[in-house]
């Protein structure tokens, strides 16, 4: 039997390979290999002495801080399922994640309220903890097709589906970080996004794994905030969702000067439009990467300056070990350059979510023959680049005709007094479905019917927005991808 690795088995071998080598940083504190692994396998022991053990599920609800990640490798130490939550959630929300997922633990450093009848033991942890007296483990869990993860999505609406990562899953999305991004021992990444968020969190993990150093700067940082801290610690790598990107377009040139450090920048949860692609390349970074990818599978495809070059609207092609393709709703490949249904397969893509409410609906729905079905729509061209046409339940179907929002959206965010935008389908009487747009303009000047105007210059009439609305801000996750549903509630 070949046994697939525990991912804890990395740190071991930075500790004695390179023990004083900082694997992360934190404000004023910083932290070595050897008394990362000394924290980690000490935690491990005191879980364990807890009742935790191979396969148990457990909720971690912690801060954004070196305890987290102590806790999320203490917990693959042992073979646990590590169940993530967001510590900004209420306590129903809380609640009704543990209770669909059977949780018996959660980890937690605040006070969490939990309902009479979920029985959950509750284990409080702070990164001052001490385990005085235990004796560190030594040997991490080992075994075949070993869960590490329940990677939930980015909203907690209703009750949300875990895809169940491996520690196989995890390590072969870890190489793939290192062969499609570039990810080295040598790196300074910089966390920025909520080590709830799946990017965040897995590219901290990717680069513990690697042997890098994880400079931890989590909201609510500002941007200011955040590039001057970049420029002290000489972060080298960092990973943004689009928001966070689109504040520092508007930031002074006095800020983005603290950038100057970046090698990379990545951004994942939602394509920047390609106007913007240019800006960030010309202003922020120059090795700027999109990375197309799904909590289920990790990376699909990867954005990088010369995709942009030659096909401006492509995501970039396949991620290392990633296979794409293009079908229709009876699963059959389309034609070369033909719209479909995007699927994929790799080493690091979930086999099935865990405890679903609808196991035969949903594994049907996501999982077919080993593909992977994230719900977009997509089109391949003759060079393999990827091209999205938005999820297949966002389509807009008026009198008939599809009409693909991302179409719409691109056009509008060319306009100068347009900031963001999002266009969704509103129900109407005649035509079943009518465009709408929402705007976040970038004066009070600018009018409706001027928009509507020049989208008649560029678009269909039938593709022309009905209305726009302009609002404050487009409510988005964390991940960066638009909430339409409480666009449409406006």
């Amino acid at each position: 039997m070949i046994l697939s690795n525990n991912i804890v088995e990395n740190l071991r071998l930075h500790a004695k390979s390179r023990p004083s080598y900082p694997a992360m940083v934190h404000a004023d504190k910083v932290l070595s290999y050897s008394d990362l692994w000394f924290k980690v396998t000490c935690l491990a022991a005191s879980l364990r002495q807890k009742g935790i053990g191979q396969s148990s599920t457990v909720g971690v609800c912690l801060g954004d801080n070196m305890g987290h990640l102590i806790s999320l490798h203490a917990l693959a130490f042992l073979g646990a399922i590590i169940l993530p939550m967001d510590i900004r959630w209420k306590t129903s929300e809380k609640n009704r994640v543990l209770f669909k997922f059977n949780a018996t633990f959660v980890i937690t450093e605040s006070e969490l309220d939990i309902t009479s009848d979920i029985e959950v033991s509750r284990i409080s942890i702070d990164e001052k903890h001490s385990w005085d007296g235990l004796e560190p483990l030594k040997t991490p869990v080992q075994a075949e097709s070993l869960p590490l993860i329940l990677s939930l999505s980015s909203g907690t609406t209703g009750a949300p589906n875990g895809p169940l990562i491996t520690h196989e899953n995890m390590i072969c999305r870890f190489e793939g970080h290192r062969a499609s991004l570039g990810f080295c021992q040598h790196d300074r990444f910089v966390l920025a996004t909520p080590l709830y968020f799946g990017g965040g969190r897995g590219f901290s993990m990717s680069y513990l794994h690697a042997g890098g150093t994880v400079v931890l700067c989590p909201p609510p940082m500002s941007i200011t905030d955040l590039a001057v801290t970049i420029a002290d610690r000489k972060g080298d790598v960092l990973f943004l969702v689009p928001t966070q990107i689109r504040q520092l377009l508007m930031e002074s040139t006095r800020t983005r000067k603290h950038l100057t450090s970046l090698r990379l920048l990545i951004s994942s949860g939602a394509p920047l439009h390609p106007h913007e692609r240019t800006e960030v390349r010309k202003r922020i970074c120059s090795n700027y990467c999109n990375y197309y990818s799904s909590t289920e599978g990790g990376g699909i495809s990867v954005q990088r300056a010369n995709d942009d070059e030659l096909h401006v609207e492509s995501v970039g092609k396949a991620v290392y070990q990633v296979e794409i393709e293009i079908v229709d709703r009876e699963h059959q490949c389309v034609e070369e350059g033909g719209m479909g249904l995007i699927r994929y397969r790799g080493p690091g893509v979930a086999k099935e979510y865990f405890h679903s409410d609808n196991r035969e609906r949903e594994l049907g729905a996501f999982f077919r023959d080993g593909w992977f079905y994230p719900g977009d729509l997509g089109s391949l061209n003759t060079d393999g680049y990827l091209f999205l046409h938005g999820r297949e339940r966002d389509m807009i179907i008026r009198a008939g005709v599809n009409i693909f929002p991302s179409e719409i959206e691109l056009i509008l965010s060319q306009h100068p007094d347009v900031i963001d935008v999002s266009v969704t389908g509103r129900v109407a009487h005649l035509h079943g479905e009518e465009v709408v747009a929402f705007i976040v303009p970038r004066n009070a000047e600018v009018k409706e019917e001027d928009l509507i105007d020049y989208s008649r210059g560029q678009l269909a009439p039938y593709k022309v927005p009905e209305r726009i609305y302009f609002i404050d801000s487009i409510p988005r996750n964390r991940g960066g991808k638009v909430i339409k549903s409480e666009l449409i509630g406006n």
